[in-house]
């Protein structure tokens, strides 16, 4: 599956729920991604999932326009969430040590495309 919209790579979350390098991790990130909508990904011991729209009090908040998400979830350029927020395209809020532990599925693991 090839990621060209925020929706893209939310339905590989869903079609991947289990992702064992998040084995540990507990939290909700919510992606205010402007025109393209909110979307909350919640972990849960490695388990996935998603729903559209903000929750209440996340572990981390990530703002940035679809289009640099969209860079970010297909890893163009060798781009990251840590150099993107270093060149300020995204805003963030919230626990730091939790938003690293996304850059595990942001950009989307290789398997995923070969799952869908």
């Amino acid at each position: 599956m090839e990621v060209h919209s925020p929706r893209d790579y939310f339905a590989a979350v869903v079609a991947n729920p289990r992702e064992p390098r998040l084995a540990g991790a507990h939290g909700t990130c919510v992606f205010d991604l402007g025109d393209d909508g909110v979307w909350s990904l919640h972990v849960e011991d490695g388990t996935l999932s998603v729903s559209q729209g903000a929750v209440d009090q996340p572990t981390c908040k990530l703002t940035m326009p679809a289009h640099v998400f969209v860079r970010l979830a297909r890893g163009d350029g060798h781009d990251n969430l840590t150099t993107a927020l270093l060149r300020g395209a995204v805003f963030f809020e919230g626990e730091l040590r939790f938003a690293a532990n996304l850059m595990t599925i942001v950009p989307m693991p290789e398997r995923w495309s070969r799952a869908a």
